[in-house]
């Protein structure tokens, strides 16, 4: 599932990003977002169209940041070097098909950044 080809990838586990967000409002979306772009780029994957949510679009996925009442194992622990990044979730489209896997970001040695594919609808691929 995770290695196949796809043109939109969602991820599963929060990206951690590379920088510290330094914009407010609506332009810090298009900051994340161009951040999960150059992070693409860095590792030698197409420009994609980015779409940041604090929500993952993968079914049963927990949220970037879980609200104060989920329990607490659905918190993410950062290691202390990455404690202080912000995470989100992305749905990451490319022009043409790219294999998988994608993992991306500053926390994709800790398991964070994985990205599985979907179909151009948004469902999972599996379905």
């Amino acid at each position: 599932l995770y290695t196949g080809p796809a043109e939109v990838f969602a991820t599963v586990t929060p990206i951690v990003l590379d920088r510290h967000l330094k914009e407010r409002g609506a332009a810090r979306q298009e900051e994340t977002a161009a951040q999960i772009a150059a992070a693409c780029r860095n590792i030698g994957l197409p420009e994609p169209d980015v779409v940041v949510d604090k929500h993952s679009a993968i079914e049963g996925a927990p949220s970037a940041y879980p609200s104060g009442k989920s329990p607490r194992w659905m918190n993410w622990r950062l290691p202390p070097s990455l404690a202080s990044r912000q995470l989100t979730h992305a749905v990451i489209r490319f022009a043409e098909p790219i294999d998988g896997p994608v993992i991306l970001g500053a926390g994709r040695f800790v398991g964070l950044g994985l990205c599985r594919p979907v179909d151009s609808e948004g469902a999972d691929a599996d379905r």
